[in-house]
C-alpha cells in the first residue's frame, strides 16, 4: 500500500503539471487569463500532490501518536525525505519550465 501512495505522488505531480502546462498556456495564449497569473496557478497545481502527501504523513504520524498503535510502516516513514525532494525537484523544474515558456510567447492576434 505504502509503494502505491509513493508512485501516485510521483506520477500525479507530473500528471498534474503537463495538464496545467497545456491549458494554462492555452488560455494565456488566447488572453483569458495573464501571465502571472497562470505562473501563479501553475505553481500552486505543481506542488498540491506534495502538500497532500505530506499532508496524509503528517495526520497518519498524528493518529500513531494518539492511538499508539502502528499507522505507519517503515517504507512509508523511510520514504518521506526522498519522496518528497524529488517531487519538489520535478515542481521546481517544470514552473522553470513553464515561466521560460510563457515569457517565450506571443499572445494576441497575430498581424
Amino acid at each position: 500500500m505504502d509503494a502505491v501512495i509513493i508512485q501516485v505522488v510521483l506520477f500525479s505531480t507530473v500528471g498534474a503539471c503537463v495538464y496545467m502546462f497545456r491549458s494554462l498556456r492555452r488560455r494565456v495564449k488566447r488572453q483569458q487569463c495573464s501571465r502571472a497569473k497562470a505562473v501563479l496557478w501553475y505553481a500552486g497545481a505543481s506542488f498540491l500532490p506534495l502538500i497532500l502527501f505530506l499532508l496524509l504523513f503528517f495526520a497518519t504520524v498524528g493518529l500513531e501518536e494518539l492511538t499508539g498503535a502502528a499507522w505507519i510502516s517503515e517504507l512509508f516513514a523511510r520514504s518521506l525525505i526522498p519522496v518528497g525532494a524529488i517531487a519538489t525537484g520535478l515542481a521546481l523544474m517544470a514552473n522553470l519550465a513553464f515561466a521560460v515558456t510563457l515569457a517565450m510567447m506571443r499572445t494576441g492576434s497575430r498581424p
